[in-house]
């Protein structure tokens, strides 16, 4: 149970990450999440709405 939940939040993270580069808000400089790039092998899956 531990591990899902930890799952479900790295994920969200990285959801959240995508949409925020999708937005391109160009006046905020903001660091991206740091396990950004170990991740994208998950695009082809996540939808983001």
């Amino acid at each position: 149970r531990q591990v899902r939940g930890k799952w479900r939040h790295i994920r969200d993270y990285f959801v959240k990450d995508i949409k925020a580069q999708k937005g391109g808000s160009k006046n905020k400089k903001r660091k991206s999440y740091a396990y950004s790039k170990k991740l994208t092998f998950l695009l082809p899956v996540i939808r983001v709405r």
